[in-house]
């Protein structure tokens, strides 16, 4: 990490060689952060488009002899990597998983891992047959403000927690959310959202086992304006999750403008946690990122967390790096992350597209697949149910 930030015994870890894999996305999700992390340092880039590969190569300060157009050429070529960094379209992501475990190389990627469960069984299993880790992207488990969250939650400052509500604000003309490469449909773009705050209530609550949801299934959400020309918003996804420790609910809403938020209200038998990542369009006055705590029958207080002058989203993808560097090296016993953390999370969406299809309950895990990757391409199509 950056010269400021104590990695203590990180300070014994051999910086892994990277091959980064695509470029369009692979600068948001791991540009900067590979420049905070000391113990992941790029080896080569490869990329079909070679003046976008050679540019990124050049701001990596990587040699021309070291940028690829294709897999095959890297793994023909003398170029060595411990870590493979992908960036890419949802439909490849399986494949290339499969090539990097066949050369014995563990891979970060982006979720979901692939468009099906089925998908990322077979890349989870790939993996764990090669005895490699797998190391998805979900990045919010190593902000600090989370780490703070989860500190005092191992304290009990709030009792049990009960019920978590997790709120998003996503502006109708964002095609990306930082640091999530979800381009593209609308759908695409929730799923992808979605994955991370559930991802989080499994963190806190426990493993899901029930999912009930209400979805604006139509491909695309256009907002009107108010006769007075004020922005309006429309919630168009409410997931409810029941988890092993308590019930999560999950609010999704597009509106007009240009900042997103991101909310989270742990509610427990002592008090109240909440945690603004992204304050958004209707608390714009509010500090973001920040962390207050409201114990029962006493004043709120803001706990100070070190963010060590990055953005959350740098930080938190820096750190994720690291602990990686600290695995593949054996210096970590215990994986913070992992393909099934990303394929639980992925299953909860998925069962949330169900539930509103079916205007049912989704019992967990599911017995079959909705195929979404189908309604991503055509929404007015009825939901496949496969399995």
């Amino acid at each position: 990490m950056s010269e400021d930030r104590d990695t203590g015994e990180n300070d014994r870890v051999k910086p892994l060689r990277a091959a980064a894999v695509g470029v369009s996305t692979g600068r948001t999700l791991y540009g900067a952060a590979l420049f905070a992390s000391g113990f992941v340092l790029p080896s080569c880039v490869i990329d079909t488009d070679a003046k976008a590969a050679k540019a990124w190569a050049r701001e990596l300060k990587i040699t021309d002899t070291a940028i690829f157009g294709t897999l095959s050429a890297l793994f023909d070529s003398e170029t060595q990597a411990d870590i493979a960094l992908l960036a890419l379209p949802l439909a490849l992501r399986p494949k290339v998983i499969l090539a990097f475990v066949r050369q014995s190389v563990p891979c970060v990627v982006e979720p979901p891992l692939g468009e099906t469960l089925a998908d990322c069984d077979i890349a989870i299993s790939a993996a764990h047959a090669a005895n490699l880790p797998l190391f998805p992207l979900l990045t919010r488990r190593f902000d600090p403000f989370v780490e703070a969250i989860d500190r005092l939650l191992e304290d009990s400052a709030i009792g049990r927690v009960q019920h978590i509500r997790c709120d998003w604000t996503l502006p109708i003309a964002e095609s990306t959310v930082k640091e999530i490469s979800a381009g593209g449909p609308w759908h695409s773009l929730l799923q992808s959202v979605a994955i991370h705050s559930a991802d989080l209530c499994r963190l806190w609550l426990g493993d899901a086992f029930s999912v009930s949801a209400d979805l604006d299934l139509s491909k695309d959400h256009t907002l009107p304006q108010t006769t007075s020309g004020r922005r309006t918003s429309e919630t168009v996804a409410t997931l409810i999750v029941n988890h092993d420790g308590g019930q999560a609910t999950h609010h999704f809403a597009r509106v007009h403008g240009a900042q997103s938020g991101e909310r989270y209200t742990l509610t427990g038998t002592n008090g109240e946690l909440q945690f603004v990542a992204r304050a958004g369009i209707r608390q714009s006055a509010l500090a973001a990122p920040s962390l207050t705590l409201t114990r029962n029958g006493q004043r709120t207080e803001e706990i100070a967390v070190e963010t060590f002058g990055m953005p959350a989203s740098v930080l938190r993808t820096a750190v994720l790096l690291d602990h990686a560097a600290e695995v593949v090296r054996g210096l970590a016993s215990t994986l913070r992350v992992t393909g099934e953390d990303a394929r639980a999370a992925l299953e909860i969406v998925h069962a949330a597209y169900s539930a509103s299809y079916e205007g049912l309950k989704v019992l967990l895990p599911l017995k079959q697949s909705p195929d979404i990757a189908a309604m991503f391409r055509d929404p007015n199509e009825p939901l496949k149910i496969e399995g």
